[in-house]
């Protein structure tokens, strides 16, 4: 990827707040991220007036947390959510094939067959 936008309408994400109110879009913020992301041309990283770079991975940071709390809330505090699809959209994702089994009856998720390298097909209704 090379950070270029594709289309100027599309909004992956919808009202930013931080505290409780909108941001300022010439508001400053440290953004966490991994070095091929902050590295790149990537938007929100691509004018940083600083880069810190640390030797760790991503994955290691947060063995790291968890190893010196000893323990970790995993809860949702729904400060997030998917905007609706619109009207007619059809999703197809891959996951593990054994997700079929804990998909529940009647819901908006079905297993349509077989994906890549092992993995299943799924539709999102």
């Amino acid at each position: 990827m090379d950070g270029k936008e594709i289309n100027a309408n599309a909004s992956r994400i919808k009202n930013l707040k931080y505290d409780g109110k909108a941001i300022d879009p010439k508001q400053e913020f440290i953004v966490a991220t991994n070095n091929y992301r902050a590295n790149g041309a990537f938007p929100g990283v691509r004018n940083a007036t600083a880069i810190e770079v640390y030797p760790d991975e991503n994955r290691q940071a947060i063995i790291d947390y968890i190893l010196i709390e000893k323990t970790i809330d995993p809860s949702a505090d729904g400060n997030w959510k998917f905007s609706a699809l619109p009207t007619g959209s059809k999703v197809i994702f891959e996951s593990s094939k054994q997700a079929v089994d804990v998909i529940p009856a009647g819901g908006n998720i079905s297993y349509v067959g077989e994906g890549t390298d092992g993995f299943g097909k799924y539709l999102l209704k």
